[in-house]
């Protein structure tokens, strides 16, 4: 699953509307969230997703040996990677101090695409669905607002069968 810490997003598109939770109606928002980070964030996927994407430059990098800058198959473009809604903490920093900081620890990733660049880096766009109340709806109004801020998306409970980095390789 992917994750990342205070690395510079930006909200691309906000939806805000009302659901309902059992009986309890809800503020939810929905989130288009851009995030540009190097290959080897690809990992946390597959293990055999940057391999797959990426070919090295056929130099040899004895401080990273398993660079791999140049993208395969640029005419495969955006690739939606195919999930299940994921419970996700999400959020964003918006100052220099935690008091700033904007939080939704029930957030859901609902959707991942992801379009490899030369250089080795990958640009993500995420669909995250948060439950603002009052305060951080108007909050997230400024954040559309900002050219970048930091953001912070770190799985809750990695799915069953996830076959990304850190699983068991026999």
């Amino acid at each position: 699953m992917l994750n990342f810490a205070n690395v510079p997003v930006r909200l691309l598109h906000l939806s805000i509307g009302k659901e309902f939770h059992g009986e309890d109606e809800v503020t939810a928002a929905d989130l288009k969230i851009e995030v540009e980070m190097d290959n080897d964030s690809l990992d946390a996927l597959s293990g055999t997703l940057r391999p797959s994407l990426f070919d090295a430059d056929g130099t040899e990098d004895f401080v990273s040996p398993n660079h791999r800058p140049h993208v395969r198959n640029p005419q495969l473009g955006t690739i939606r990677w195919n999930l299940d809604s994921q419970a996700v903490a999400f959020g964003f920093l918006l100052g220099g101090r935690k008091k700033d900081a904007m939080l939704f620890p029930n957030a859901k990733l609902t959707r991942l695409d992801l379009l490899p660049k030369e250089g080795a880096r990958v640009t993500y766009t995420l669909r995250v669905r948060v439950f603002p109340n009052e305060t951080e709806g108007a909050q997230l109004m400024g954040v559309l607002r900002l050219n970048e801020v930091k953001g912070t998306l770190a799985a809750l409970d990695p799915p069953d069968g996830d076959e990304g980095a850190g699983g068991d390789d026999e």
